[in-house]
Order: C-alpha cells, then sequence, then structure tokens
C-alpha cells in the first residue's frame, strides 16, 4: 500500500512539475478557475449549484490538494519548488477575486454556500 501511494505522489509531483503529459498543476488551476467561475454563474442565477458543477470542483481540488501533498512529502522538492506552487495557488485566488467582482459576486456569501453545499454533496456521496 506504502509502494503504491509513494508511486502516485511522485506521479502527481512529476505532473507538477510539468514532467509529465498528464495534467500539471498549471492546467488544473486553470480548470479550478473556469469551474469556479461556473460556479459562480450557478449561484447568481439559481442560488445553488449543480451536482455535476460540484463533482468536479471536488475532482480539481482534490488533485490540487494531492499535488502540494506529494510536493510535502518528497524530500527532493527543494523549498523554491514550494514556494512557487504557493505563488501560483495564492495569484489564482486574486484571479478568482477579480472573476467574482467581474461577476458582481459576493465571495463571503459565495464561499459559504459553496462549502455547505460541497459537504452536502460529500455526505450524499
Amino acid at each position: 500500500m506504502k509502494k503504491v501511494f509513494g508511486i502516485f505522489a511522485m506521479f502527481l509531483f512529476i505532473s507538477a512539475c510539468g514532467g509529465s503529459k498528464a495534467k500539471g498543476i498549471d492546467a488544473l488551476i486553470a480548470d479550478s478557475e473556469k469551474n469556479i467561475s461556473v460556479l459562480m454563474d450557478q449561484f447568481l442565477e439559481k442560488g445553488a449549484f449543480t451536482k455535476e458543477a460540484l463533482a468536479e470542483y471536488d475532482r480539481i481540488e482534490r488533485a490540487i490538494n494531492n499535488v502540494q501533498f506529494g510536493m510535502e512529502m518528497d524530500k527532493k522538492v527543494t523549498e523554491l519548488q514550494r514556494t512557487q506552487l504557493k505563488q501560483k495557488l495564492m495569484d489564482s485566488g486574486k484571479r478568482i477575486e477579480g472573476i467574482a467582482a467581474k461577476k458582481g459576486v459576493n465571495l463571503a456569501e459565495f464561499n459559504k454556500k459553496l462549502d455547505l453545499e460541497h459537504i452536502n454533496f460529500l455526505s450524499v456521496e
């Protein structure tokens, strides 16, 4: 089991560094921003989210968290690489704030609703 996890973590790390054709962290961040934009549209239109959009949100967030965890656990990853990942995620957060401002979304209300619906989605799954 540990060997499988180690291989999986290494695969995620390689993907995050762009050394694989699989989705790296940049693609995951771009997917996350697109998905959150869709979720914001649904929030504005219906005040709720579709199960499909929540499933995609969950998939992307788990993948990003796995990459982060893999990088934290891998002793070959330099502090600079970890810092670069954190910077990419912070930059993404700023872009998401910009998307919210353009759409007129109150981020506090949006995040609260998203957290609640995501928890409910996970409890059903």
